[in-house]
C-alpha cells in the first residue's frame, strides 16, 4: 500500500513540475492555459483515488482538445486560402497522429499491470494535447505578429 502511495505522489510531483515548466515559459493571454492547469489540480486535491484522478485528467484533456479547436478557427481566419488548405492537412495529420498515439499508451501502458499506469497513460494524453494547445496558441501569435 504504502509502495501505491509513493508512485501517486510521484505522478502528482511530476504533473505539477510539467505544469511549472510550462508556466514557466510563458505566452501571451496565458490564463486560460494556466486555468486548466489549476483546475485539474483542484480536481486531484479533492480525491486521490486513480479512478477519481483520471477522471480529473480525462476533463483537463477534454479542455484541451476544446483549446486546440479554438486555435484552429482563429488560426484559419488568419490564413489565404492556399495557407488554410496546408493548415487544414497539418491538423487533420495531427489528428490521426493523435489517434495513433492514444492507441499506442492504451496498448502499452494503460493496459500494464497495477492501477497507477492508467494515471500515466492519461497523463501522457493530456500532455499530447496541451503540447498542441500551446504550439497552435504560438502559431496564433506569431500570425497576428
Amino acid at each position: 500500500m504504502k509502495k501505491i502511495f509513493i508512485k501517486i505522489t510521484i505522478i502528482l510531483l511530476l504533473i505539477i513540475s510539467i505544469s511549472f515548466i510550462l508556466k514557466v515559459e510563458a505566452l501571451p493571454n496565458e490564463f486560460e492555459q494556466n486555468t486548466i492547469d489549476a483546475q485539474l489540480e483542484k480536481c486531484i486535491e479533492k480525491d486521490y483515488s486513480t479512478s477519481a484522478m483520471n477522471k480529473c485528467v480525462y476533463i483537463a484533456t477534454d479542455a484541451w482538445l476544446e483549446q486546440i479547436s479554438v486555435y484552429s478557427d482563429l488560426i484559419k481566419n488568419e490564413l489565404s486560402k492556399e495557407q488554410c488548405t496546408v493548415f487544414i492537412s497539418a491538423q487533420q495529420t495531427w489528428e490521426r497522429y493523435y489517434e495513433l498515439e492514444k492507441k499506442l499508451i492504451i496498448e502499452t501502458v494503460y493496459n500494464k499491470e497495477g492501477t497507477i499506469n492508467t494515471n500515466i497513460a492519461a497523463g501522457m494524453l493530456k500532455n499530447i494535447a496541451k503540447q498542441r494547445a500551446l504550439y497552435l496558441k504560438s502559431y496564433l501569435y506569431e500570425l497576428k505578429e
